[in-house]
């Protein structure tokens, strides 16, 4: 007889991304034991450094988040949570967050706007403290000057310069130079935003940044600068501001983004700092169900060795995450065998205008009021549902994308600890 070793949880979580994590830290923090597998770098390291919530609904935009969730679908996640419950997971999150090492600003009662790296203003909940927002242009300065070390890829002074120039604030572009940033321009995969914030977390690299700003001020009383700066130095913009005499905030680049990078690796350490298991590089590729619960389930790593706990939480993300996939007649989640929720006909998933609103980005899971899953019609009652996978969702259209993420988390894990 081969002996198998079991590993034995409360909870156990597919998908490390924001979901995952977040479901994860509320559930260790309330006394459940969790796992949490992970295939790797989730679509937290894109991004920018801010969460949205609600930014569209109704063909609208938004301005007050949390007051025009009834705008929004019936079978929306928002909505089975409810507005009570989404304004309580909403005004504890910033702490939440804090006692990560993320200090954000920002209330789900007015959206903020802030730069995207193409130099466009969109609507976010949140921001964190060093990035550059506004609460709707009457605050913006007469001048700003934009900085970004020369030869930069990951984003375009002038594209910030041109969405500020539009709404009367008067732009200067300046280039951060000095020895070390030459030495990294050599290799041009070494000269992206993370791999110069990992260099920047030095007081002795920040002080040459903060005199090449000081040399290029011209009386301005803002400077921003790519979001390039200081991967585990959570002070890298105040030390800045401090040094140059003047406010210093970042605006966000392309993928990978420093900010996510850090964010992603305070969250896995949050977790594991209260007792969580991380298994990172492995996928969970099938679940043994009987009787309406999910028994066990198994990694391609660990083999017929399987993962055991009372509850499991999908939060494997959806098309882009692998969490959904599709052949060319059906779309199907992998993993359970869950109940999708999407056209039949595959003319129906997509419009042919690219910008239009994609019918496939609300296709997901479905689930009941509790976020339960079901397969083959039947609610399996130790089988939850979080993020992306879900579906009712269309986070692009929205801009709800770490909304949905974050809220189904908090209430998924709510739910569990309320067992």
């Amino acid at each position: 007889m081969i002996r198998r070793t079991v590993m034995q949880f409360d909870v156990a979580i597919t998908g490390g991304g924001l979901s995952g994590l977040l479901c994860g830290i509320n559930l260790q923090a309330g006394g459940r034991k969790v796992v949490i597998v992970s295939s790797g770098e989730s679509s937290l390291i894109m991004s920018s450094g801010s969460f949205e919530l609600l930014g569209k609904a109704g063909g609208k935009r938004v301005e007050n988040p949390l007051d025009s969730l009834g705008e929004l679908p019936a079978e929306h996640p928002y909505n089975i949570i409810g507005k009570e419950a989404m304004t309580v997971i909403c005004q504890k999150l910033p702490d939440l967050l804090g006692d990560c090492g993320i200090s954000v600003r920002g209330s789900a009662e007015k959206n903020m706007l802030r730069l995207t790296p193409v130099g466009r203003f969109k609507p976010c909940w949140l921001a964190l403290d060093s990035l550059f927002t506004t609460d709707g242009f009457s605050d913006l300065p007469s001048s700003v000057l934009i900085a970004q070390p020369e030869g930069f890829m990951d984003a375009d002074s002038s594209f910030m310069a041109e969405a500020l120039e539009k709404k009367g604030v008067s732009c200067r572009i300046a280039s951060i130079c000095f020895d070390e940033l030459s030495t990294l321009r050599g290799n041009a995969s070494e000269f992206r935003a993370v791999a110069i914030a990992r260099q920047s977390d030095s007081t002795t690299f920040l002080d040459k940044v903060a005199a090449s700003l000081t040399s290029s001020l011209k009386g301005e009383k803002l400077v921003l600068v790519p979001a390039a700066f200081g991967l585990r130095n959570d002070h890298a913009m105040k030390y800045l501001s401090v040094k140059t005499d003047v406010s210093v905030l970042s605006y966000p680049t392309l993928p990978p983004s420093a900010p996510g990078v850090a964010m992603a690796s305070k969250l896995r350490c949050a977790f594991e700092g209260l007792g969580g298991t991380f298994i990172n590089g492995d996928t969970v590729e099938s679940a043994d169900i009987e009787d309406g619960l999910v028994k066990a389930i198994y990694t391609e790593k660990l083999g017929s060795d399987p993962i055991v706990a009372t509850d499991y939480v999908l939060a494997s993300g959806s098309f882009l995450g692998r969490g959904l996939r599709s052949d060319m007649n059906h779309i199907y989640e992998p993993v359970f065998g869950a109940d999708v929720v999407a056209a039949d006909s595959r003319q129906q998933w997509y419009s042919p205008d690219f910008f239009a609103a994609q019918a496939y980005q609300g296709f997901g899971v479905a689930s009941d009021s509790s976020f339960r899953l079901s397969v083959d019609g039947a609610t399996v009652a130790n089988l939850y549902g979080a993020g992306m996978v879900l579906a009712g969702a269309d986070v692009i259209e929205e801009q709800s994308k770490e909304g949905v993420e974050i809220a189904t988390a908090c209430a998924v894990a709510d739910n569990i600890l309320k067992k």
